[in-house]
């Protein structure tokens, strides 16, 4: 069995075949009588390409980071961001060996690895009407070497040199936040420093961020005041401030609007229960399914134990400093007024901008 790794992601299926050139730079002359000679010089970078498969369903013959199925895009995701990384990157392919048996004992034999240093040069994705839901891509990798600029010293003696600072290139790795993850704890995760972290996806984490619920909904008439919270309008809002990334509709007419944003709640382990969001969106939302939302959305529970799974969620708000006036939180079969969720979504974002918030699936720049 063999499990393929692309800038530390790994990828559910290895392909069935790579393809290696070599690409020599021998040059050839013609001499005076018409002849040829061939001078022999240091191959060129080597060329792989393979064709990677993306199941459109959760295959149990396929290798899940953590178990849990990813969609193709995420992956594309994957590709087109060490395509753009301006970096380099490792391709590293295990084999599992199979276990040996001798004298009735069943060792292991020892995994091998084999890894190669490379950028992407291009990916072509190919979809087809055979494949159902499957995607297939071609990717185009070159061999990289390190270089940079070396620094000399000259030594005492007046004859030798010694190198005082070597500037390589620094190589990636794209990391996955993990559930409940904070990125303190992925930063610990990678050893890495936190703020090199952040300064290495600022762009990310920021554009993640929105520091004001009054500037996402922009005065909507969705939102007057006094009218009770539809279910449609509350994913929709803390979707786009939770910076999640926001999967596009298929367009077909049936679908609500809304399906979108809780597809892209449900796959950042926001929601408990999607079905209940997607069925009738514009009904009000009750607000024990308010609590959750936002207190998942919000860095997680903080809270277990308590006799009613609701009243964890309301602890975890409280304990956060989001609710401070609990009463009105606590008819878990009810709804609330769009003023009070819009003022609770508001202090959720106050209290989780400034730790920087990442979210689950959210892809991250590191190094080494």
């Amino acid at each position: 069995m063999y499990n393929l790794f692309i800038g530390g992601t790994l990828f559910p299926v290895p392909p069935a075949k790579i393809e290696i050139t070599i690409n020599g730079k021998n040059e050839t002359l013609t001499l005076i009588d018409g002849g040829e000679i061939n001078i022999p010089k240091t191959p060129g970078l080597n060329t792989i390409k393979f064709d990677l498969l993306l199941p459109g369903d959760q295959w149990q013959v396929a290798s899940w980071e953590g178990g849990f199925y990813r969609k193709p895009t995420h992956y594309l995701e994957v590709l087109e961001y060490l395509m753009n990384c301006e970096s380099f990157f490792t391709i590293d392919l295990f084999r599992e060996r199979p276990y040996r048996v001798d004298q009735d004992k069943i060792t292991p034999e020892q995994d091998e690895k084999q890894s190669f240093t490379v950028t992407l040069e291009n990916y072509k994705i190919n979809e087809d009407a055979e494949n159902g839901y499957d995607v297939m891509v071609t990717c185009e990798f070159k061999a990289f070497k390190n270089y940079g600029t070396k620094i000399l010293e000259l030594g005492t003696d007046g004859a030798t040199y010694r190198v005082v600072r070597q500037d390589n290139k620094q190589m990636l790795r794209v990391v996955e936040v993990k559930q409940n993850e904070t990125l303190w704890e992925v930063a610990r995760r990678e050893n890495i420093d936190y703020n090199y972290l952040y300064q290495l996806n600022k762009s990310a984490i920021d554009n993640a961020n929105t520091s004001d619920v009054y500037q996402v909904i922009n005065n909507n008439e969705e939102w007057d005041r006094g009218a009770w919270v539809k279910k449609c309008n509350l994913v929709a809002l803390v979707d786009k401030c939770f910076g999640g990334k926001k999967e596009k509709g298929d367009g077909d007419e049936r679908i609500h609007w809304s399906h979108p944003h809780v597809m892209s709640l449900y796959h950042k382990n926001f929601l408990n229960d999607k079905d209940y969001w997607l069925t009738n969106p514009e009904a009000y939302a009750a607000v024990e399914m308010i609590l959750a939302l936002v207190d998942k959305a919000s860095n997680g529970c903080y809270c277990t134990g308590a006799e009613y799974w609701a009243e964890n969620h309301l602890e975890s708000l409280k304990q956060k400093g989001i609710i401070s006036e609990s009463e009105k939180w606590e008819n878990f079969e009810g709804t609330q007024t769009n003023e009070n969720v819009l003022a609770l979504v508001n202090k959720a974002l106050a209290a989780t901008v400034g730790a920087r918030v990442v979210y689950p699936g959210m892809l991250l720049r590191t190094t080494g």
